[in-house]
């Protein structure tokens, strides 16, 4: 029964997330200007993540990820594309290693109506942690999401990582 309660606050809390990944990009992009340096030999400077995967076999790639903790011990990486489309898969584990316990979320907005929504959910999403240095985490993932509120999956492969820890 706790279970079921954890994962329908995450569903809530994802929502919200993805509302603000979306914000978040925006605004990045915004902030840009054509003379910023993309790259940086200093690896302190790194502020973009990079997540892509291959939805439904499809290639995907979001414009930028990042990782936040969430209630103080899991941490959430996520990453948004300019189509509404969001990946985001929550863990607790960081030391370097195979797990099978993540939750996986795959998220599709209207973008000309926010609150129409399709929700991807897993609750045993795999995942790999390869390096957690200096506040950069790098990883694998693979889920397949069953569509919440409706019939449907959408499976999740090849999904890889690179994000700071904010």
């Amino acid at each position: 029964m706790f279970y079921k309660f954890f994962i329908e606050m995450e569903f809530r809390m994802m929502k919200k997330w993805t509302s603000l990944v979306l914000l978040a990009i925006a605004l990045v992009f915004a902030a840009c200007s054509s003379d910023d340096n993309p790259t940086s030999s200093n690896p302190n400077d790194y502020v973009l993540g990079t997540l892509k995967a291959s939805v439904n076999g499809k290639s995907w790639q979001s414009m930028q990820a990042m990782a936040v903790r969430v209630q103080g011990v899991n941490i959430t990486v996520s990453g948004a594309n300019i189509s509404g489309e969001s990946i985001s898969i929550t863990f607790s584990d960081t030391d370097p290693g195979s797990y099978f316990s993540g939750l996986g979320f795959y998220n599709i907005v209207d973008m000309q109506n926010p609150t129409d929504q399709k929700v991807y959910a897993s609750t045993d999403a795999e995942y790999e942690i390869i390096s957690f240095e200096d506040n950069v985490i790098t990883g694998k993932f693979s889920f397949t999401g069953d569509l919440q509120n409706g019939e449907g999956t959408a499976t999740i492969t090849n999904g890889t990582f690179k994000v700071q820890l904010l």
